[in-house]
């Protein structure tokens, strides 16, 4: 299953600190193993420069999860932006444990 980190209500405008939201949606993910995406959708509606979604802080994730958006690498249309000096999603998990 797919998590939508909308339902915990991070928007793309680039104002809202969605790295909170962000956490309550892995969080969700990690107790329940039917939910192993967590998406990030696009909002069509702003501006190519406001439609982001803002990180205040890098991001540990310690099991299997899938991240995804809309758009491909030369044309991406969902965009994170994290605050200066952040490192970004941290991924660190031992590959030879089950992640769930």
């Amino acid at each position: 299953g797919k998590i939508l980190i909308t339902w915990y209500g991070a928007r793309q405008n680039g104002v809202i600190d969605c790295r909170p939201l962000f956490l309550q949606a892995l969080n969700y993910a990690y107790k329940h193993p039917n939910f192993r995406e967590i998406h990030l959708p696009w909002d069509s509606i702003g501006t190519d420069s406001q439609n982001v979604y803002l990180f205040s802080d890098s991001v540990l994730i310690d099991r299997n999860i899938k991240i995804t958006g809309v758009g491909f690498t030369w044309f991406p249309k969902t965009q994170i932006w994290f605050s200066p000096n952040k490192s970004g999603f941290i991924f660190k998990f031992d590959t030879t444990k089950s992640a769930f």
